[in-house]
């Protein structure tokens, strides 16, 4: 008996959590596969977007990767095991243009989140970028059972000159939705610009807006200290969080750390691992 109490207050408690933590969301499913970096600069990256993740935050910037890339991610929320989530993307370049994918999954047996992304990106000319995301999402509830839909997202590149670069990417532009009901997904939109004052010196803005909530100010910035060491911050004005972390960057590999404060739940620690393999 007790027992049978303790796992319904859990099941209960682990709800409410993940209710309050994505509540701007039915079932979640925001593109969240980001990387530590661009969460230590508060996710304002669309006008970045220049590692495997940007698959995630603007899928036009993998055509700004030029040799097969690879990232891993992973992050508990608040330190929960059963919240864990984690992604793996890849990018291909080829000459007619750039082919990702990227698999992801949150949650337990309780509640869980599966996806899987398929990219496509090409650089227009020298100044401008398109991509196309195909996402597929699948939803499982113990207890409800399952159900699927498949998600389009679209992004764009615009480098303005040498040191300023624009970016656009808005997620489910086909209002796809789960359930007998067809409860829609988020849709969302999210503008910005990346602004490289200093050779080592990168400072990022973004609008975010998800629909019928309040718009969204983000905000970060990152300093690379002798091409081997980035110090990153940076902030989320709607959930009132704070974010830091940090880099080891070489040719081939960088290892990246992320921490965010939530004013009510506490800290998230985020991990990833970026591969390139050099021509």
């Amino acid at each position: 008996m007790n027992s049978t109490f303790k796992t319904k207050k859990f099941s209960v408690i682990l709800f409410l959590i993940i209710s309050f933590y994505f509540s701007k969301s039915f079932a979640s499913f925001e593109l969240k596969g980001y990387g530590a970096r661009s969460r230590a600069m508060g996710q304002a990256y669309v006008g970045l977007a220049n590692t495997p993740d940007a698959l995630f935050l603007n899928c036009s910037g993998t055509s700004q990767i030029f040799s097969p890339s690879f990232s891993f991610f992973i992050t508990r929320p608040f330190g929960l095991k059963e919240l864990t989530y984690f992604s793996f993307a890849g990018v291909l370049p080829t000459s007619i243009g750039n082919f990702a994918t990227a698999i992801s999954e949150f949650g337990n047996e309780i509640y869980q989140e599966q996806s899987i992304v398929l990219n496509y990106s090409r650089l227009l000319n020298e100044t401008i970028s398109l991509g196309l995301n195909l996402h597929y999402m699948k939803l499982h509830i113990k207890g409800y059972g399952s159900d699927f839909s498949l998600g389009l997202d679209f992004g764009f590149l615009v480098k303005l000159n040498s040191k300023l670069n624009w970016g656009f990417f808005t997620t489910n532009i086909n209002r796809a939705g789960l359930g007998q009901s067809n409860d829609k997904l988020p849709q969302t939109f999210v503008t910005g610009v990346s602004f490289i004052p200093l050779d080592n010196l990168t400072i990022n803005f973004d609008l975010y807006e998800e629909l019928s909530f309040p718009l969204e100010l983000r905000g970060g910035v990152e300093y690379v200290i002798f091409d081997k060491l980035a110090l990153r911050s940076g902030f989320i004005t709607e959930t009132g969080e704070f974010c830091f972390g940090l880099g080891f960057i070489s040719n081939k590999f960088s290892c990246d750390y992320a921490v965010n404060t939530h004013p009510d739940l506490g800290l998230t620690h985020q991990f990833s691992l970026q591969i390139v393999l050099k021509k």
